[in-house]
């Protein structure tokens, strides 16, 4: 075999190792780009449920939500404060539950007790009325997945998210 034709095979053998190796580098660059967004949407819902916690063991915001059965128009005005910042809270753990659904797949046991949560924290006459008036600040698919909430809440008859005293859980749920 003259050396013209070996030297024609290791080209073509180069070559093909080359798209090989581009073709690995792109693959170990989309799964690590896909842990990222997965770490990062990990790390967001964890900070949005401290957050939603420590909203939820101040005693003052127990007392506002516990009020707030009677409607959010029932409320004095510091209170539909406190109400307004509960309310964000939960619609931040939504859209944190919209980022990790679009970065990964969350099974559907999961997703669906994240939906019976929001639905139960949403469908409440207070979250509804404090919505109509702040909906327009929110994105089109954030107020897509806030009606599908409201709407699951009032077909299941799911009972409002009511704080009970002595440690911030549902007292419905006893």
């Amino acid at each position: 075999m003259p050396i013209d034709q070996l030297a024609n095979y290791a080209e073509v053998f180069g070559a093909a190792a080359v798209i090989v190796s581009l073709l690995y580098v792109a693959v170990q660059i989309r799964a690590n780009t896909r842990e990222q967004r997965h770490r990062s949407t990990l790390e967001r819902a964890t900070y949005s449920l401290q957050v939603h916690e420590q909203i939820l063991s101040n005693p003052d915001v127990r007392r506002v939500l516990l009020l707030a059965d009677g409607g959010f128009h029932s409320l004095d005005h510091d209170s539909k404060l406190v109400y307004g910042s509960y309310a964000r809270s939960v619609l931040q753990f939504l859209a944190v539950l919209m980022a990790q659904n679009q970065s990964t797949h969350v099974d559907a046991e999961t997703r669906a007790a994240y939906d019976r949560t929001l639905a139960q924290r949403l469908g409440n006459r207070a979250f509804i009325e404090w919505w109509e008036e702040q909906k327009i600040f929110y994105a089109p698919d954030v107020r897509r997945n806030v009606i599908a909430a409201i709407e699951r809440a009032a077909a299941e008859g799911l009972p409002p998210f009511v704080p009970s005293v002595e440690d911030g859980g549902n007292a419905h749920d006893a």
